[in-house]
């Protein structure tokens, strides 16, 4: 009887062990998530707007002043024709 005892400690501080390794990586995974948002050392580093020189969030496509497409060449006007 003191055997199944000592499994089911055994069983439930095992589970209390996976929860805790699960519950590291989701707090790891939301610390990187947050810094690549606003935009912190450890994430992406924000981005630069070619057209306008607006810095704009790191996970942006297109730049919140002008419109642009981030990654895309900057705008030259040929007038020379």
């Amino acid at each position: 009887m003191l055997w199944v005892v000592g499994l089911m400690i055994v069983g439930i501080v095992g589970f209390i062990l996976m929860l805790a390794t699960l519950i590291g990586a989701l707090v790891s995974m939301m610390a990187r998530a947050g810094r690549a948002l606003i935009g912190l050392p450890g994430g992406p580093s924000p981005r630069t707007c070619g057209r306008c020189r607006h810095v704009n969030a790191a996970h942006a496509r297109y730049c919140a002043q002008c419109g642009q497409a981030l990654g895309a060449e900057r705008e030259t006007t040929d007038v020379h024709g």
